[in-house]
């Protein structure tokens, strides 16, 4: 997967509010934090989404992650846990554009 494939992908995981989350990279449906590839992971972060498409840590994701920084004002962790879910769907939707364009 390249870096444009990792954003559209993480951002269809986490486009409805139920499956996006804050404070960790995943929960279960009892709102228990898990790993992000758990067979019962049901909502992530913006960072867990994009490592949850890729199954895991790859230079990509990293690309992708970098990216998401540069769009959310540098710390894209941080943005997730403070802002709303329309917010980060703003980022990604911005970061995504970006990627289109070959800027990363």
């Amino acid at each position: 997967m390249d870096v444009l494939e990792i954003l559209i992908e993480a951002r269809a995981l986490i486009e409805g509010p139920a499956r996006w989350t804050q404070g960790c990279f995943a929960r279960n449906q009892s709102w228990y934090p898990v790993s992000v590839n758990e067979g019962d992971a049901s909502c992530w972060c913006s960072i867990g989404a994009l490592r949850r498409v890729n199954r895991g840590l790859s230079p990509t994701v990293i690309e992708a992650e970098s990216l998401l920084d540069r769009c959310s004002g540098g710390d894209m962790v941080k943005f997730n846990d403070t802002s709303s879910h329309a917010e980060v769907l703003e980022v990604f939707d911005a970061a995504i554009e970006r990627a289109r364009d070959g800027y990363y």
